[in-house]
């Protein structure tokens, strides 16, 4: 240390502290109500919080394609092996798209790392909104279920058959593409692969090919199975990059 900065550390004079202040001190923070573990967010809360990320358009996008769907199948005088089941299948990708281009804002440059030192991670969030979609498109499925039950006597496991494969196959698609692709570019392939979808039920439609034909119920439980081992086996590499930081904020507050 220089000699003339010591000599000057040296003459400084510290005051003796007051006992009685200290003492003071002491009880006044013991009664601060103050307590971090109180204002940690909570699993549910983080679950409830999330709602409010979802973009209000994707949320009325969700909507619109309900009511469009709902309102095609309830016109009078549509031929079931036409329309209906086209239409249906047609549905399920771009309702998955929506979901996507959630997915897709939360990797984006900038929030990936800003989520990564958060005290919930990455993949928690993904986790979090992946669930939440699932039960909102689930529900939004009921509607269009019972409607075709009681207007075209058709049989659930038809209707869950020919709306969750392309949705499956739609979730595999879209998460390999997240996994393997640049982001910029990503949702523009991810929507290219929902278009890819339906222009091959629409061919297979207009070429006159059986595609709903009832003997070929095992080839769509087939394609059910690979497309939900494919997406679960993509989703578990997606969730791998949003692992989060070793030194993740352990104390948060619910905003």
């Amino acid at each position: 240390m220089d000699k003339s900065l010591k000599a000057k550390l040296n003459q400084i004079k510290i005051p003796a502290y007051e006992n009685d202040a200290l003492i003071k001190t002491i009880q006044a923070a013991k009664e601060m109500d103050f307590q971090p573990g109180k204002y940690r967010m909570t699993a549910c809360e983080f679950f409830v919080d999330q709602i409010r990320f979802v973009q209000r358009k994707t949320w009325a996008s969700k909507t619109i394609l309900t009511s469009l769907l709902l309102v095609l199948l309830g016109l009078t005088g549509i031929s079931l092996d036409y329309w209906i089941w086209p239409l249906v299948s047609i549905a399920a990708p771009f309702a998955c798209l929506l979901n996507v281009n959630e997915l897709f804002q939360a990797l984006q440059p900038g929030i990936y790392e800003l989520q990564m030192t958060t005290r919930f991670s990455l993949r928690k969030i993904l986790l979090v909104r992946l669930i939440l979609f699932g039960l909102i498109d689930l529900i939004l499925l009921v509607p269009a279920s019972v409607l075709l039950i009681t207007s075209y006597g058709v049989v659930f496991w038809q209707v869950l058959l020919y709306s969750t494969v392309p949705y499956n196959l739609m979730c595999f698609g879209c998460f390999a593409i997240l996994n393997h692709c640049c982001e910029e570019n990503a949702l523009l392939y991810c929507a290219g692969f929902a278009v890819l979808l339906n222009c091959i039920v629409i061919m297979c439609r207009i070429t006159g090919l059986e595609l709903f034909a009832d003997n070929l119920a095992f080839v769509w439980i087939i394609a059910e199975s690979l497309a939900l081992t494919g997406a679960g086996l993509e989703l578990r590499s997606l969730l791998l990059k949003g692992e989060g930081n070793a030194y993740e904020i352990n104390t948060g507050s619910a905003v």
